[in-house]
C-alpha cells in the first residue's frame, strides 16, 4: 500500500531564503532529508507557481505573466529544439 501526504505550508525560507517551508512525511529508511523544502505535488504556494529561465535562440528576453503550467514546460524544450509536440497535453511557451 502507498500513501501520499501533504502538509501545511507556511512562509518560512529554507537555507537559500527561498520563502515556503512544508513538513515532510518520509520513510525513516530513506537516507535523504529534504524537510523544510519544496516537494513534487505540494499544495504550497511556491510548489503551485513553478518558475522557468530559459536562455537561447527563439526566446525574447524579459518577463512573461501568462497563465502556464508544468506541462507546458516539455513542449517549450522540445520546440526549442525544433522538434515535434504532436499529442502532448502542454502547449509550447511563447
Amino acid at each position: 500500500m502507498q500513501i501520499a501526504v501533504t502538509l501545511k505550508p507556511d512562509d518560512r525560507t529554507n537555507p537559500h531564503s527561498v520563502p515556503g517551508h512544508s513538513h515532510v512525511v518520509r520513510d525513516a529508511l530513506e537516507p535523504k532529508d529534504a524537510t523544510g523544502f519544496g516537494q513534487h505535488g505540494g499544495l504550497g504556494k511556491n510548489e503551485q507557481s513553478p518558475f522557468l529561465f530559459i536562455s537561447g535562440g527563439g526566446f525574447v528576453p524579459g518577463p512573461r505573466h501568462t497563465r502556464s503550467s508544468l506541462i507546458d514546460i516539455a513542449p517549450t524544450v522540445l520546440r526549442h529544439l525544433r522538434l515535434p509536440t504532436t499529442g502532448m497535453d502542454g502547449r509550447a511557451l511563447p
